[in-house]
Parts: structure tokens; sequence; C-alpha cells
């Protein structure tokens, strides 16, 4: 990580975070602020949402953290938004978390592209390793068909992504042709919340 940074020399580094992985996200985003101290660096993902107020006082060196679905958070910031005026981030300022109002998330996720394959080295995730066993020991790529969930069970994180959106048959057919006719794959792997429900 420290390598890959320091040649790539970001504007903004985005880490997203599980409770399960909260304290290697400490690690890795301290890390990270001894080696970019200019650098913009934002959490995000389930425990970010959940935990706002946890999440900032206990990672001092986070400039910021978005709230729930981060696509256009990231996008916005990117492009120059400050925190203070983006939509969905929360900050801290003088020793108190500040919030930049609600976010409405984006209902129609077709209008995202697909995942960037190409900018990540994709045989790392079709290799048999640690990290792909999930996939039933197969060469595989992931594939979200959907977003959130409509139910709000207290044990689960996925209440900070509400509602469910799902994409169109017609996105979900061209992105599993193009997976399959560009990776030397054998399955893919469906990673929804609630596949299931329609």
């Amino acid at each position: 990580i420290r390598r890959q940074v320091i040649e790539f020399q970001p504007y903004m580094i985005a880490v997203t975070m599980l409770t399960a992985d909260f304290a290697e996200c400490m690690n890795v985003v301290r890390l990270l602020r001894n080696q970019m101290p200019k650098s913009l660096i934002v959490g995000g993902g389930p425990h970010p949402s959940g935990e706002p107020h946890a999440t900032m006082e206990q990672m001092s060196e986070l400039d910021g953290i978005g709230l729930g679905p981060g696509e256009e958070i990231c996008l916005e910031l990117a492009n120059g938004s400050l925190l203070r005026e983006t939509a969905g981030c929360a900050y801290m300022d003088g020793g108190l978390v500040k919030f930049v109002g609600h976010r409405q998330v984006a209902k129609d996720i077709d209008c995202f592209p697909f995942p960037a394959w190409d900018l990540i080295d994709t045989e790392f995730y079709c290799e048999l390793n640690s990290a792909t066993t999930f996939n039933f020991l197969t060469r595989s790529l992931s594939v979200l068909t959907s977003r959130g969930c409509p139910c709000a069970c207290y044990f689960c994180s996925s209440e900070w992504n509400r509602p469910l959106r799902m994409h169109s048959v017609e996105y979900v057919i061209e992105l599993c042709e193009m997976l399959i006719r560009k990776y030397p794959i054998d399955t893919l792997a469906f990673w929804d919340d609630t596949i299931g429900l329609n």
C-alpha cells in the first residue's frame, strides 16, 4: 500500500470500512496519513456510516467520512468540492463532528458505469488465494445487481445503504456478458445483500 500510494501520489484517498476490519483500516489510514500528509483521506462504507462519531473520534487522521453510498460523494470531492460543502459528509471541527446535510441516493443505479475492472489486477481476483476462496474455488469475478435492503434488522449493517435499488435486467445481462467475454473466468459471484427478493 505504501509503495503504490507513493508512486501514484493521489489528491484523494477513500477507504471503505467494515466493522470486522476496522482495526486494520485504522492502521492503513495512519500509514497513509504518514506518507501523504497533504492528501484528502475520507472514510466510508458500513462502519463509518453507522458510527460516524466513533469513527471520527477514533481515527483523527481522517479528514472526514462519507455517509451512505459513496460514488457521488467521491466524484464531487475528486472534482474539488470541499468536505464542508458536500452533502452526505461529516468532518471534525473544534472537537465536534459536523454533518453536511442529508444526501438523497440515486434511485436509478443504471446511471453508474460498470466497475472499472481494467484498472485493477483482475488476475489477483481470479487466482485461487485466501481472498477468493469464498468463490467456491473457481476463477471468478464479482457482480452486484442491486444496492441496499428494504429491511432494518438491528444487527445488520445494511441500514446505511437503504433503500433497496435494483439494476435493470438489461444492465445485469450486459455486465455479465462483458465479464465473461473479457476475462478468463469460470463463474460470477453475486454479492447482493438480498438477491432473492425479486
